[in-house]
């Protein structure tokens, strides 16, 4: 596979590419953020566990920002 420099660059920054491949919708990622996330997602955690590592997430993304307020308004 390969990829165009913008796609190489998102990858760089930690982001990921959208693409399809036979028919199915795939997210390209690093192997790096790949295991973080599939660990916050993993059986063995609890939910308790699995909401205070998303909030933790959240702070460190900055969607606790003031701006992102408007967001806790959409049902």
């Amino acid at each position: 596979m390969e990829l165009t420099l913008e796609q190489h660059e998102a990858l760089a920054s930690g982001g990921n590419v959208r693409m399809t491949v036979d028919g199915l919708d795939c997210v390209v990622v690093r192997s790096d953020v790949f295991e973080r996330v599939s660990k916050i997602i993993s059986e063995d955690w609890s939910h308790d566990e699995m909401r205070i590592a998303l909030a933790r997430s959240s702070e460190g993304n900055g969607w606790d920002e003031p701006e992102m307020a408007v967001y806790d308004q959409i049902p």
